[in-house]
């Protein structure tokens, strides 16, 4: 077999698919030519290639949250490194095992005026679960024996913390060199076995199971990727539909309990003036961290007992009163299974709250004027069963978070930085390995900044997405921070420059375009119709109106008296 002569990118790579990796995405470069070289070679690997380093990131990114998986992005050495930086702490955040493989400079050669060197070895140290320098001076057996151990240790905590790695790989010349050598010695590693043993105790069960049998508030709470198997789910639901039990899942979990309240800031602004008889007991935490707000500060009133189940590979205080963490989710939720029903009417009170809020939302869209909420009420309702649905940060995600998604295959949003960058390469990625047509809804200013993912050769007729042509940050003119300032919409705001319609001409998008309730109900049939290739929906809306809105739409909740 023909491949690298570069034995130290031979390892990473050969070891990539031993830990799961299927999709490797590369930038072009010269520095990391022998790894592209060892990863298009490897008979295991599908190679995606992205010219643009911080795209690719979150290409691979969307990929290995959609899969559920390790997927692993390339670059070359330099400045390349630091455009993976968004996705990497993206993905440390949001508990995303994305691997990163960065080719460098040999360490003599650091901080000598040679091209395309900047001091990279601990570069994302602070947001990954594990970082491993490869030398390129590797020839005794003691070093490759070292260096092997290093990165199984490294991609082990991919795997079981969930979470990034980063694999700096030091190349000498000749750079493209060649050896051509038998195909077992050229995907050769070695695989080191590790594990960690966080299995829940029968005794560790029994408590659980007993206690929770006990408390009479218990309110779980369910952030983004919860990532559990559909019986774990349907565990999940059995609990949920307990009469002491209220859930409050956000709809970027993917939670499918039919009794859960997603409308959780109405529901919150609804329950204000007698907030204190809703706090819960115990607090029992799921997924990653929230986009309620309120939520969170209703919570850190309320001083219940908290209980965080997951792996995380550090363990947020977010409510001020964690008392037990259950790294082992799979135990907990088999503890679940033993609890039996507490005699209250926790859940019934909380029922009344949901059931109103339903017909109030209803009622206000029925009636609702011209805006982003409408239009975005509007898609996810017409949302064709079984798409994914991507969104984009800011307001989108806002926007989204009480309209019907019941149709949807599965919600997602990058929550773990809660960045904007990023949103567009995060679908397409995700669209790329999913097998499902993809909604993507974004804003212009989030379209803007990652404009680059539309060049990439990964997307196909399966993408969809809608632009929220609103004039740039919505979300500056809703907050209380930021609306009423001068600069808002030159500089905080800062209208968006997303030339939506030449920009989908330029990269082979379909376009369509609305400007009302009744241009969106006529294309959307089209929008969501079969098609050669993707289309992009340019949704003009006034964005001043629509933070006005937005804010006429809670007072009808306040006015709801309990």
């Amino acid at each position: 077999m023909l491949t690298t002569g570069k034995w130290q990118c031979r390892e990473v790579i050969n070891l990539l698919p031993e830990y799961g990796v299927r999709h490797v995405v590369l930038s072009p470069g010269t520095r990391d030519t022998p790894l592209i070289m060892a990863a298009v070679r490897h008979p295991s690997i599908e190679v995606h290639s992205v010219i643009d380093e911080r795209s690719a990131a979150f290409i691979a990114y969307g990929m290995s949250k959609c899969l559920n998986e390790p997927v692993a992005v390339v670059c070359t050495s330099g400045s390349a490194v630091l455009n993976l930086t968004p996705a990497v702490s993206e993905a440390y955040y949001a508990h995303v095992p994305l691997i990163v493989v960065t080719a460098d400079r040999p360490s003599e050669w650091i901080d000598q005026d040679d091209s395309q060197t900047i001091r990279q070895q601990r570069l994302m140290q602070d947001f990954t679960v594990g970082h491993v320098n490869v030398p390129c001076h590797c020839h005794s057996a003691e070093v490759r024996s070292a260096i092997s151990r290093d990165l199984n240790v490294a991609l082990s905590n991919a795997v079981l913390k969930q979470g990034p790695v980063h694999i700096n790989v030091e190349i000498d010349e000749p750079i493209a060199e060649e050896v051509d050598i038998d195909i077992t010695d050229a995907l050769s590693c070695r695989k080191i076995n590790i594990s960690v043993p966080t299995i829940l105790s029968s005794s560790a069960k029994d408590y659980i199971s007993d206690k929770l049998s006990e408390v009479e508030r218990i309110m779980l709470v369910g952030g983004f990727d919860s990532s559990l198997t559909p019986s774990q789910k349907k565990i999940l639901d059995r609990f949920a539909s307990m009469p002491n039990v209220v859930f409050f899942a956000e709809q970027v979990g993917n939670y499918p309990c039919k009794n859960a309240i997603t409308m959780i800031d109405e529901a919150l602004v609804a329950i204000k003036k007698n907030k204190e008889q809703y706090y819960p007991e115990l607090v029992i935490t799921f997924g990653g961290s929230l986009i309620s707000r309120s939520l969170k500060e209703f919570l850190r009133e309320a001083g219940a007992e908290h209980w965080m189940v997951g792996h995380h590979d550090a363990y947020p205080d977010c409510f001020n009163s964690l008392k037990e963490v259950y790294p082992d989710a799979d135990g907990f939720i088999e503890a679940l299974e033993n609890v039996s029903e507490c005699e209250s009417d926790y859940a019934s009170e909380w029922d009344k709250v949901k059931q109103e809020n339903i017909r109030l939302r209803r009622e206000f869209m029925a009636n609702s004027e011209w805006s982003d909420l409408s239009a975005i009420d509007t898609l996810c309702r017409m949302l064709p069963k079984g798409w994914d649905l991507q969104l984009s940060n800011g307001m989108t995600a806002r926007y989204a978070m009480g309209a019907d998604l019941r149709s949807a295959n599965s919600v997602s949003c990058n929550r773990g930085v809660s960045g904007i960058d990023g949103s567009f390469s995060t679908a397409v990625g995700a669209s790329a390995v999913s097998g499902c047509n993809t909604l993507l809804i974004t804003g212009d200013m989030s379209a803007q900044y990652d404009m680059g993912a539309m060049a990439s050769s990964l997307i196909d007729s399966r993408l969809r997405v809608a632009v929220m042509m609103n004039g740039g940050g919505e979300i500056f003119r809703f907050i209380r921070t930021t609306c009423s300032l001068p600069e808002l919409d030159q500089y905080i705001a800062a209208r968006a420059n997303f030339p939506a319609e030449k920009l989908a001409e330029g990269f082979g998008f379909k376009y369509l375009k609305a400007s009302s309730a009744d241009e969106l109900a006529e294309v959307l049939p089209e929008f969501f119709g079969e098609s050669d290739r993707p289309v992009l929906l340019a949704i003009h809306t006034d964005g001043t109106e629509s933070a006005r809105i937005f804010h006429d739409y809670y007072k009808i909740f306040k006015k709801y008296t309990l």
